[in-house]
């Protein structure tokens, strides 16, 4: 389930993600401080692409709920190496395709910019939606577990930001996996043979997972 986005809270990642990570504002707020070293290098990266030849891309994906797949969620992807973007995206592209994610040229970095604060605000709201003030304390997130079913035994599951979509990060091993990811927006995937597989669909976690791979 996607969770709602305030007007506020948008114009408050927009500031975010324009100014760059502001310390004091991080240590206010537990969810804008986890952000923090994504907001960094989202500006690097957009920094990297402004200064070179190459257009930005993004991922095609969709909520969970969006079993028809109507309405794409534009998640921009991460380049792992900022001084050779070029061959970076390449190595993603050769992931999204082997997926079937679609991918979509974006004219500017501006229209980039665009995407990751939406998708960025998503994953914040769903961050406050499973976070709780302590008495005196700071703001303190759930500890559910994340559960992900794949449609065999023994995959490596495979989870990445969904508001910054990367070659992956090791969840576990199915079926089912369990672990902790923080309260957020993620897409999962596969190990295979010919590398990481991911399916287009955006998940709310924690939450129980149903990957239709492989």
């Amino acid at each position: 389930m996607k969770f709602p986005v305030s007007t506020q809270l948008k114009d408050r990642i927009a500031k975010f993600v324009a100014v760059g990570p502001d310390p004091q504002l991080s240590q206010t707020d537990t969810a804008f401080e986890q952000i923090a070293p994504d907001v960094g290098y989202f500006r690097a990266q957009a920094e990297a692409l402004l200064q070179s030849s190459i257009k930005p891309y993004v991922a095609v994906m969709y909520d969970e709920d969006d079993t028809a797949r109507t309405h794409g969620l534009d998640v921009p992807i991460q380049a792992e190496d900022l001084a050779n973007i070029e061959a970076s995206y390449s190595r993603m592209f050769n992931v999204l395709e082997r997926s079937s994610v679609e991918l979509k040229r974006l004219d500017d970095v501006e229209s980039l910019e665009v995407a990751f604060v939406d998708r960025l605000a998503e994953s914040v709201a769903t961050m406050y939606a499973h976070a709780y003030m302590q008495i005196n304390g700071p703001m303190v997130f759930g500890q559910d577990e994340t559960i992900v079913n794949s449609n065999r035994t023994n995959d490596t599951i495979l989870y990445a930001k969904g508001y910054f979509l990367s070659t992956g990060t090791a969840f576990g091993i199915s079926t089912p996996a369990k672990a902790y990811l923080l309260p957020s927006r993620y897409s999962f995937g596969i190990v295979e043979s010919a590398g990481p597989r991911f399916e287009n669909v955006l998940w709310s976690c924690p939450t129980t997972v149903h990957l239709r791979l492989p």
